[in-house]
């Protein structure tokens, strides 16, 4: 899990102390993501059970490119196409 050794017995400290709260994970720094979980979900649900087509779109191959317009359609989203393919 590329998880040091000494990261792993100061968890198992805190866990035995009872400390829990010191497991939790912390706000991470940087931008917001602009796609959440559930437009993610959405997108990969349109991408694997469906076509463009089913999107009026005038082809029928997926490309980061259409998944980029179909995300600013649906959600108002706008993001890079590399984004996407991350």
């Amino acid at each position: 899990m590329g998880m040091s050794a000494r990261t792993v017995f100061r968890w198992l400290v805190w866990f035995s102390t009872g400390s829990c709260e010191g497991l939790k994970d912390n706000p991470k720094s940087g931008r917001a993501r602009k796609i959440t979980e559930e437009m993610a979900q959405w997108l990969y649900n349109a991408v694997t059970m469906g076509n463009p087509k089913q999107f009026q779109f005038d082809f029928c191959l997926w490309s980061l490119k259409t998944m980029q317009v179909l995300l600013k359609q649906q959600f108002g989203v706008s993001v890079h196409v590399s984004t996407i393919s991350r």
